[in-house]
């Protein structure tokens, strides 16, 4: 078996699962949606615009109890929705649900570069890739499969991911070409990682908003990448 395979496979099991459950949650909270419109445009006591749902969130503080034994706890807010407010929040969900399996994606695919690089040098072991986790890696003959994933990961961890893709470029023959210009649809994978690493970014850290400073610096090929997402 091709010693890369493992990691290749482990990466499709994951993306598998995120593909399953997008879909099962779209389809059984579009089929609640319209269950829930049927039955009230069929009932003579309830209407969508009776329909509502809310929220609190209460937080306890962990510092000390009161006198008498019983903890504080302090509300943050609340959020309330009524009507046709009830019906979209099952969308907004599935939306949000989407950005996460791109995120999630996102890093099973980080894993798997970790993996499959750790992988191709135990399989390779050449001294000049020894050399270039030196002071990383286990010492021959502790040197195995997870000494070289902990090397990989040691030396590229907080490091942006394009370091690690271009070591992977100078180890792999003609993989350059692969990702820009030979691929049978034409996808410039590149950027589709690129902006796939932004996507992750704006679900992680801003609402899923992308800021307007990364939309201004991508041409139009790039935004049709971006709206495909």
């Amino acid at each position: 078996m091709n010693p890369l395979e493992p990691a290749l496979e482990n990466l499709f099991e994951r993306l598998n699962v995120y593909n399953f459950l997008i879909s099962y949650i779209d389809k059984r909270l579009t089929n609640l949606k319209n269950d829930i419109e049927r039955r009230a445009g069929e009932s003579e006591k309830i209407g969508v615009e009776d329909l509502m749902h809310g929220t609190s969130l209460i937080i306890t503080d962990l510092s000390v109890p009161t006198d008498d034994g019983w903890l504080y706890q302090y509300p943050t807010g609340n959020l309330d929705v009524e009507g046709e407010d009830y019906l979209q929040m099952l969308d907004e969900f599935i939306g949000r649900e989407a950005e996460r399996v791109v995120a999630q994606g996102y890093e099973a695919f980080e894993t798997y570069l970790y993996d499959v690089t750790a992988r191709f040098c135990d399989a390779k072991s050449e001294q000049s890739i020894v050399d270039h986790f030196k002071g990383n890696l286990s010492k021959a003959p502790d040197r195995d499969l997870e000494a070289w994933k902990k090397a990989v990961r040691g030396v590229y961890r907080r490091k942006p991911n394009s370091d690690l893709v271009d070591l992977i470029r100078n180890l792999g023959q003609d993989l350059e070409k692969a990702e820009v210009h030979t691929n049978n649809r034409g996808l410039d994978l590149v950027r589709w990682y690129q902006i796939t690493g932004e996507v992750r970014h704006a679900v992680t850290h801003s609402e899923g908003v992308i800021l307007s400073k990364v939309i201004e610096g991508l041409d139009r090929k790039e935004i049709r990448v971006l709206r495909k997402k």
